[in-house]
């Protein structure tokens, strides 16, 4: 009896994993049909308004992804264009935001490994915005679009800074522990 109850069971999570992936499709899919809305017809304009390559636009936009879906790397990218019209930015929130939830049939894993790179990209860009601010400012010009983008996606997966900070604290307290052994003569269990 195991067998038949393991194989239905197998089937129910085979089943979910497709809806996820279908609904991630479509919302790619949605991503283009925004695009074209706003004017957006050929590759080379979707990919000059993405600020992305015309090869990564085709593949993205082809929405046949085997299960991954967008990068964190490629959102932030997406976001930072100051020529995104507003309404493929909601369709990109949109994504992000079922995306971080597990609506796309991703494990808990996949879910917490995407919120927390989308968080460092995010931290990283948010840097490169700060500079942009301080340079803009000398140069009394206005600060990047994405500014504003940065802080509803840090709303979005804070949870991920805040996870990432304690895991930083607890590898440097290691480290320190065993900086400290070490100028003991000591051995001490990380």
């Amino acid at each position: 009896m195991a067998i038949p109850e393991q194989n239905s069971r197998c089937q129910l999570k085979c089943l979910m994993r497709r809806e996820g992936c279908a609904r991630q499709t479509r919302k790619i899919v949605e991503l283009k049909e925004a695009l074209v809305r706003e004017g957006y017809f050929t590759l080379d304009a979707q990919a000059k308004v993405l600020a992305l390559g015309r090869s990564t636009t085709w593949t993205i936009l082809r929405a046949n992804h085997k299960a991954s879906g967008l990068s964190p790397s490629v959102i932030i990218r997406i976001l930072s264009s100051p020529q995104l019209p507003p309404s493929v930015r909601q369709k990109l929130y949109e994504y992000v935001k079922d995306k971080i939830a597990g609506s796309y049939g991703h494990k808990g894993k996949q879910v917490r490994r995407f919120t927390a790179a989308l968080a460092v990209m995010m931290q990283l860009d948010l840097r490169r915005a700060v500079r942009q601010i301080i340079v803009s400012e000398a140069n009394e010009v206005s600060a990047p679009r994405s500014w504003t983008d940065m802080g509803y996606l840090r709303a979005e997966s804070g949870r991920a800074f805040d996870q990432r900070a304690d895991h930083s604290a607890d590898i440097d307290a290691a480290r320190s522990r065993r900086a400290r052994a070490s100028r003991l003569g000591s051995r001490v269990v990380p």
